[in-house]
């Protein structure tokens, strides 16, 4: 595992969707010795009810920001040890939209964590998608999610974009360590649903079984805080009617869950 230490600050970026909501909440009743601030960060922060959408707990802080105007992020940053990106513009159905928040929000998020957070960030982790991979071009599936958020006409879809976007993560100059999570299809539903199983295809990855966003919450924190998965891209699916793989059975995942992964893993590459 990484440091967990008191003197950990998260900062979510995208703390009002559905799974920013799940993020902030493992946070805040699964992580209460490692974070000594959780601060959930949303374009609007007015819109946010703390008393219905996070649990009650003086750490948390709602910040307003925007991942496509870095400046507004300044202060949600400084001291950060820990980002989780899980920000998307699909639900817009602009493709200028998607394009500012997917792939410019990125590149243009990790550049301020570098310049603000400097060597206090331990990771850096987004959240994207299974099947981003260009080799997947033609996989309806792909297409299908590539269109339906930026249109037929659109030079560049949801897909596309998502790709580029852990392609400026990785590439992020000065480098940050970064953590990229491809969950597959997503659902509402209790933690602890089944048992997170994790892979590096650069496809579709145990693509028929739904993953709770309170489990793929769990799995983020987990991984931004194991050294087994710093620098690496992964997809995550969960395993149903499995027994929980973690320490007292309170969450789907444990640090031995990345064990097999490598770190800087890109399509005919595994250093």
């Amino acid at each position: 595992m990484s440091k967990q230490v008191e003197g950990n600050v998260a900062v979510v970026l995208g703390a009002r969707g559905g799974t920013g909501k799940q993020l902030v909440k493992v946070l805040s009743e699964y992580h209460p010795e490692t974070f000594k601030e959780i601060r959930a960060v949303a374009r609007d922060a007015s819109a946010i009810e703390p008393s219905e959408d996070f649990p009650a707990d003086d750490r948390i802080q709602i910040i307003s920001g925007d991942v496509t105007k870095p400046d507004t992020l300044r202060s949600a940053f400084k001291g950060a040890t820990h980002i989780f990106n899980v920000t998307s513009g699909s639900n817009t159905r602009s493709a200028d939209v998607v394009a500012s928040v997917d792939r410019d929000g990125v590149g243009a998020t990790a550049a301020l964590a570098a310049e603000v957070c400097g060597a206090d960030l331990d990771r850096y982790l987004l959240v994207t998608s299974q099947l981003v991979h260009p080799k997947n071009k033609w996989n309806p599936v792909r297409v299908m999610l590539n269109n339906i958020a930026t249109g037929l006409f659109a030079s560049k879809g949801l897909m596309d974009l998502k790709w580029e976007g852990e392609e400026k993560l990785r590439r992020c100059d000065p480098a940050i360590p970064y953590t990229i999570v491809r969950p597959g299809r997503l659902g509402d539903g209790a933690l602890n649903s089944g048992v997170i199983t994790v892979g590096q295809t650069n496809g579709s990855f145990e693509s028929n079984n739904v993953t709770t966003r309170a489990d793929l919450a769990s799995a983020c924190v987990m991984a931004a805080l194991s050294e087994k998965t710093r620098n690496t891209t992964f997809e995550l699916s969960t395993v149903k009617g499995a027994d929980s793989a973690s320490e007292g059975g309170t969450l789907p995942v444990s640090d031995d869950t990345f064990s097999e992964l490598k770190p800087h893993f890109l399509e005919g590459e595994k250093s």
